[in-house]
């Protein structure tokens, strides 16, 4: 006795697991005659990676050819990843600092690339873009008690009240 045909319209078979599916558990494909991938979703990420593990070299060239050509959208899809921030803020911070550190106000981002993204570790707030040297400093003097010691230390010891006179030294 022939078993029925499924409806098509409604369901696909994968050709990895051999599942009859809903034909939303497949992605698109313009090539194929029913406009779908012969695997279901689930499957098609596991070929896929199989792939990609036995071609790191290659997937590697091609992701740094990617972002050589590509510096801007690189960098926002970093920043997307690490921080969870919507694409294009990195330009749209930029462009409200006029190109300046928010710190200091230089134009010079200065170390290596371009500006730095400052956040809080704490929550992950966004605070704004920073040279090299000012994102060291927040860096290294993190909390808001050390730096308000630090502008104390720097105010008790400015040319005004300084202990030593520059004569003095040797």
């Amino acid at each position: 006795m022939a078993h029925p045909r499924p409806d098509t319209s409604v369901v696909k078979r994968c050709s990895g697991c051999k599942e009859t599916l809903p034909r939303e558990m497949f992605s698109p494909d313009k090539l194929t005659f029913d406009k779908l991938r012969a695997y279901c979703r689930p499957c098609g990420v596991k070929a896929h990676d199989k792939w990609r593990r036995k071609n790191l070299a290659k997937t590697a060239a091609h992701a740094k050819k990617w972002r050589d050509t590509n510096p801007r959208a690189a960098k926002d899809h970093t920043l997307k990843s690490r921080y969870g921030i919507p694409l294009g803020t990195y330009d749209r911070l930029f462009a409200e600092q006029g190109g300046k550190c928010a710190i200091c106000g230089t134009t010079e981002p200065k170390g290596r690339g371009d500006f730095h993204l400052d956040h809080c570790h704490e929550t992950n707030a966004v605070r704004g873009l920073l040279c090299h040297h000012c994102n060291l400093g927040i860096g290294n003097l993190r909390f808001v008690t050390v730096l308000q010691s630090a502008i104390s230390y720097l105010n008790k010891f400015s040319p005004a009240n300084s202990l030593i006179s520059n004569q003095t030294l040797p």
